[in-house]
Formats: structure tokens, C-alpha cells, sequence
């Protein structure tokens, strides 16, 4: 299980630190990006001297090949760059590992399920990861499709689409993924419905069996108070502290900050 560090703890007690980065909402200049990336660039160093110790601070080598690994994927959208990122850049060469791919709009899902349909360990899905095994109602948004998923954000919704659904749990069970013997990583950014994963992996006891977690989690913060304090709660209450992966890091300070992630997911691997 991913384990939270002092440096985050303590950030978060100053207000300097959120799920949401040192990056303030709107701000484009160039400081506030820099800052941010020098708070990710401390955090990954300090997550990897308490996780492997200082004499591993400089280590890069992929370490457990001979275990089996899982990245899980939900909220692939248009380009699916993260989940391409971590195939040719994170574990290229690696031969014990599958991907798990999710994305509930399907004119983003079907030109990656046909990008990676020669590729026998990436499974892409149009799935909308929820609560129930029904169909899912998704709320497409005017945003380029950012904002897709099952929740409606006011003044944005251009369409909906109805699409299969699955519990993520479920999902685990029908595949056969073994998360006891397998490093597992769990990425997702589904606009406020990791509440709902984090739920029900908790409720089956999946939850402690995830190595690292990944992702921006803010859209929670649309969700009733109630849900939101609950999603929290389970987030301390298993140390989980999310690390930023999503569109931004390809757009500002890239070389950095895919840097930093990489490093952290080598930091589980040692």
C-alpha cells in the first residue's frame, strides 16, 4: 500500500499542499508552475528515502522482474498519453505486466481500443467505472470532453450518452487479476467518480493491495459534503495521497514532471 509521507502531511497542515498541487485554479503564471513542480520533484525525492532508503536515492534500474504488474487505467479520454507514456517510456521491454484501460465516451474509446488491438497485454474498455453493473448515464461537457463522466456540471452539458458499467472490483474478479502477487497502480482522473472506486474497493478489500495511486482528484470537491468527507476519511484512513498525472504534466515543465512521475513508480518497483 502506498504510503504517505511527512513532507505531504505537513504541506497539507500549511494549506501549501492539495490534491489540486501548489497549482492555484486559473493561474498560468509561469511561478506558480515552477513551484508546483519543485514541490512534486521534493515529494517523489522524499517518498523515495523513506520507502527505499538514502543509498537507493539514485537508483533507476527497475528492480521485481520477475513480478507481475498491473496499471489500471480509468479516464483514458481523447489520447490516452498517460496510459502510452507508461506502456513506451515507464515499462517498455517489461514482459510480466498488463494494462487496464478505461473511457466511458465512446468516440474517445473506440480509436484507442483500435490503437492497441495488436498489443495482447492492453485491455481497453468503453466502460464507465460506477457503483452498479447497469448502464451509466454520461454527461458529455463543452470543455473538448474534460469534464466527461457521471456527474452533470452545471452549465457545460452538451450531450449524454448512455454506456456499460462496472464496479472496478467486479471487474478484478472477471479478469482474474491477481493483486497479491502483482505491483499494482491505479491511475485514475474520471472527474469526481474515483469516490465511487475508492468505495468499492475499500468495501471488498482491494483497497491495501494498490501500490500506487495516480491522478488529479479534485472534481470530488462537486460531490455533497457528505460523500466528499467519507471519500476523505478512506484516504487517511489507508494513507493514500494520490500523485499528480494527468494533461498538465505534458503541457508545462513536462520533462520535470514526467521525470518525477516515473521516478515515483520505479520508487514501488525497488
Amino acid at each position: 500500500m502506498y504510503q504517505q509521507n511527512k513532507l505531504t502531511v505537513f504541506l497539507r497542515k500549511k494549506g501549501m499542499w492539495s490534491s489540486r498541487g501548489f497549482w492555484k485554479p486559473g493561474e498560468t503564471r509561469l511561478i506558480y508552475q515552477v513551484i508546483d513542480t519543485v514541490i512534486l520533484l521534493l515529494i517523489v525525492i522524499n517518498n523515495r528515502i523513506k520507502t527505499n532508503g538514502l543509498f537507493k536515492l539514485f537508483t533507476l534500474k527497475r528492480s521485481r522482474q520477475g513480478k507481475n504488474i498491473v496499471w489500471i487505467d480509468a479516464g483514458l479520454h481523447e489520447q490516452g498519453a498517460e496510459l502510452e507514456f507508461v506502456i513506451n517510456n515507464v515499462f517498455s521491454g517489461y514482459k510480466n505486466i498488463k494494462y487496464f484501460g478505461f473511457e466511458c465516451c465512446s468516440k474517445f474509446c473506440l480509436p484507442l481500443i483500435e490503437r492497441y488491438k495488436t498489443h495482447t497485454n492492453v485491455n481497453i474498455h468503453n466502460i464507465a467505472l460506477n457503483n452498479t453493473e447497469n448502464e451509466s448515464i454520461i454527461y458529455h461537457d463543452t470543455k473538448r470532453g474534460l469534464g466527461n463522466g457521471l456527474y452533470k456540471r452545471k452549465g457545460t452539458v452538451s450531450e449524454i450518452e448512455t454506456v456499460p458499467s462496472t464496479r472496478l472490483s467486479t471487474y478484478i474478479t472477471k479478469y482474474s487479476i491477481d493483486m497479491s502477487n502483482s505491483v499494482v497502480f491505479l491511475r485514475m482522473n474520471i472527474e469526481g467518480a474515483e469516490c465511487v472506486v475508492i468505495h468499492d474497493l475499500h468495501k471488498y478489500g482491494l483497497l491495501e493491495k494498490i501500490n500506487g495511486f495516480y491522478g488529479l482528484w479534485d472534481d470530488v470537491r462537486m460531490l455533497p459534503r457528505n460523500k466528499r468527507n467519507y471519500f476523505n476519511k478512506l484516504l487517511q484512513r489507508y494513507n493514500i495521497q494520490n500523485l499528480t498525472f494527468n494533461g498538465r504534466d505534458f503541457r508545462v515543465l513536462p520533462f520535470i514532471r514526467l521525470w518525477c512521475i516515473k521516478y515515483h513508480i520505479y520508487t514501488q518497483l525497488l
